[in-house]
């Protein structure tokens, strides 16, 4: 799944994309991302029209085509809340981002806006979806606070 979404990403597959989105927020992203200067577009294409963070922030886009070799690595954990398993996918650059580094919160807290791209899916019947929107957007992904 992780090499289809990074496929998507690099080949700007929106359709494709959108596949993995979550189901009620499908509509509205597929209108955000035919905007090539709205904020989930940028976020997820476009380094140069990001408007947030100080600087560092680097579009999914960027992230993935600048990464050699381009790593895709999951994390799973079961929920004592509810008792479903999740996963997130993390896409980085294997050159410069290590296994170590990743298990770090204050490296993925401090690195992920430029280095790793983030996903959090559930496994619901036997499929993932996804449980954030589009590479954790407008969550704290990596960094809880």
């Amino acid at each position: 799944m992780g090499g289809r979404i990074s496929k998507a990403v690099l080949d700007k597959d929106i359709p494709t994309l959108l596949t993995y989105d979550r189901a009620d927020l499908r509509t509205q992203d597929e209108v955000a991302l035919r905007n090539p200067k709205g904020d989930l577009y940028c976020y997820i294409f476009d380094s140069d029209c990001i408007t947030w963070g100080d600087g560092n922030w680097q579009s999914v886009y960027d992230k993935l085509s600048h990464a050699h070799p381009l790593e895709i690595k999951t994390q799973l954990a079961r929920s004592p809340a509810d008792r479903q398993l999740y996963g997130s996918l993390l896409f980085y650059d294997g050159s410069s981002v290590s296994e170590k580094d990743l298990q770090s919160p204050d490296f993925l807290c401090k690195e992920a806006p430029a280095k790793i791209a983030s996903w959090k899916f559930r496994l619901e019947k036997g499929k993932w979806r996804s449980v954030t929107p589009l590479f954790d957007a407008e969550t704290e992904g990596l960094c809880p606070q």
